[in-house]
This record gives structure tokens, C-alpha cells and sequence, in this order.
């Protein structure tokens, strides 16, 4: 399974996508790595029926991107 991404929705429309927050459940008001809250109970099934399965994660605009996102993408990974 393969999924697209990016990090901006104008962006994730353009390539038929998700934003990275919403593929992988991430809030979008906290941008700092202390303040990462790992996803327990029913959002962490939810999110692992949706992405469990990638083999592939392909991210469109990879330099908008910032570290958070990718850390937390990680993290979930």
C-alpha cells in the first residue's frame, strides 16, 4: 500500500493526497517535540486500520516539511 502526502492542503488536493496531519493523526497546534503525545485507545486503531499497511509514503513538497512532522510521522511509522 502506498500513500501520498504533503504538507499543506492546497497541496495534498493537487496530488489527490492527504496533509501529513491528517494521515497520521497528528495535531496541528503543537510544534514542539516535548509536547509529542503518543495516540493510545481508538485513535491509535484508527490510525493504524488507515496507514498500517504502508509500503510506501511518498511526500509531495518534502522541504516544507518541518521537523515535528517528521518526527511524529516517525514515531507512528
Amino acid at each position: 500500500m502506498s500513500v501520498t502526502g504533503a504538507p499543506t492542503g492546497a497541496a495534498a488536493y493537487n496530488i489527490s493526497g492527504y496533509t501529513l496531519h491528517a494521515a497520521f493523526l497528528l495535531p496541528v497546534n503543537v510544534n514542539q517535540f516535548e509536547n509529542y503525545i503518543p495516540l493510545t485507545g481508538e485513535r491509535l486503531a484508527a490510525l493504524m486500520e488507515t496507514v498500517g499497511n504502508i509500503k510506501v509514503l511518498i511526500i509531495d513538497e518534502i522541504f516544507m516539511v518541518g521537523s515535528y512532522v517528521t518526527y511524529s510521522a516517525s514515531q507512528i511509522v
